[in-house]
This record gives C-alpha cells, sequence and structure tokens, in this order.
C-alpha cells in the first residue's frame, strides 16, 4: 500500500512539473507585451486535465496520508495508555476455548521442575528453570524461581478442561539486576501446545517505569517422581540397580 501511495505521489509530482514548466514558459512570453502581464496577480500552472487531474490525485493522498498519521498517533497512544494489561484477566482467560494445536488427552500439568523462556527487547532470553505444583482440588498453581532479573514466586490458576492457565509472576526486591527489577508482577497467560509440547502464550507487565507485552513458553524439565527417583538413587550408601 505504501509503495502504490509513493508511485502515485511521484506520478503526479512529474506531470505538475511538466506542465508547470510548460505554463511558466506561456507566461514569461505574456510579460513581454507591457504592464497588463505583468500586473496578473495569479497564473494557473495546470493548463491541461492531466495537471488538474494530478492536483487532485495529489489532494486525495494528501488526506489519506494525515488520516493514516491520526490513526497511528491514536493507536500509540492507545497502547502507550494500556500496554501491559491483558486484554482480560486469568479467570476468564483459563475458561476460553482452546481449539488449535490441542490433544486433550495429554494432561500437561505435571508437578516437577519446569523450564521458561521470554521475548524482551527483540531477543529470546535464555530458558530459566523452576518448579510449579498443581493443586488439582482447587485448581491453583504455585511455585518460584530465578532468572536473570531477581527471584520470584509463582502463583496463578488452571483449567483442565481449556489446557489453559494464568500465572501471576512476583519479583523479590533487591534481587538479580536492581536496574530490571522493581519488585515488580508479571502476568503469564499460557496456552497448551500439544504439537510442541509445551505452553505457548505472552507475558504482560507495567510499572511506573515500564510497559510491554511478549511471548513466554514454558515446558517441563523434571515432574515430580523422576526427581524423587533421582534424590534417592544419589543418596549416600545406597546402591543403584
Amino acid at each position: 500500500m505504501q509503495i502504490i501511495v509513493r508511485i502515485i505521489f511521484i506520478f503526479a509530482l512529474r506531470i505538475i512539473a511538466i506542465q508547470a514548466q510548460g505554463g511558466g514558459g506561456g507566461g514569461g512570453g505574456g510579460g513581454g507585451g507591457g504592464r497588463s502581464g505583468s500586473s496578473q496577480s495569479y497564473v494557473n500552472p495546470c493548463l491541461t486535465f492531466e495537471c488538474e487531474l494530478a492536483v487532485f490525485v495529489l489532494k486525495i493522498v494528501g488526506v489519506l496520508l494525515a488520516g493514516a498519521a491520526i490513526v497511528w498517533a491514536i493507536r500509540s497512544w492507545i497502547r502507550q495508555r494500556t500496554g501491559g494489561r491483558p486484554p482480560v484477566d486469568n479467570t476468564v482467560f483459563i475458561n476460553q476455548n482452546s481449539r488449535q494445536n490441542v490433544n486433550f488427552q495429554n494432561d500437561p500439568f505435571v508437578d516437577g521442575i519446569w523450564s521458561s523462556r521470554y521475548f524482551q527487547y527483540n531477543k529470546w532470553h535464555a530458558p530459566h528453570q523452576l518448579s510449579l505444583s498443581f493443586n488439582r482440588y482447587s485448581y491453583q498453581v504455585s511455585g518460584g524461581g530465578a532468572d536473570e532479573i531477581g527471584t520470584y514466586t509463582i502463583d496463578g490458576i488452571f483449567c483442565i478442561r481449556t489446557l489453559r492457565m494464568g500465572l501471576t509472576k512476583i519479583y523479590q526486591a533487591r534481587t538479580g539486576d536492581p536496574t530490571e527489577n522493581l519488585g515488580h508482577t508479571v502476568t503469564i497467560q499460557l496456552i497448551w501446545d500439544s504439537k510442541h509440547n509445551r505452553f505457548k502464550g505472552k507475558w504482560y507487565t507495567q510499572t511506573n517505569k515500564y510497559r510491554g507485552e511478549d511471548k513466554f513458553e514454558l515446558y517441563i524439565e523434571a515432574s515430580a517422581p523422576l526427581l524423587e527417583i533421582n534424590n534417592h538413587n544419589l543418596q549416600p550408601g545406597l546402591s543403584v540397580v
């Protein structure tokens, strides 16, 4: 669309330039006829239908560009005011239907060690381990971990019917990177992707200094039963069969 507008704009300018050169020559010849020729206050540079059409097209393009600039400014203002805020809260989110890349025969809500990664500042930040525990009576999830920003706790809710979960990640102040860790809260909304065997979604955060949102992924590293077996095998004095 932008390329087409530019082509029309350049084409119209060239037509006006050509027609203006022709009109200027005629005006110069008339000026030599005496005082009456030089007393004209305005000379229309467009003497042909093509030139008038080009001027009309330029006006239309100008209106369209002005409208696009206004729309862009409004959208930027709205994004600045609402950026970092999820469209719906976690309770509503987990009850929405999931229809793509979902295998409802596979239960992904497993207690254990998980790995997460998030996209920010135009790059993925390396996977970080965290522990998660799922309560199937209250449908609540809890846990915690640490990344380059700092140490954090996790609490949230999940839904087996839709294979979604909404998490609240709370950073502990005065841990990790003091320039990034404001003791702030991050909302994470995820949908199970059985094709890639992981949860995918977005993170959202709003602080006095920063508003942002982007991609987030979460996948299981080791389930709780496997961890118990490994810990048992590593105990001193016990033989490993």
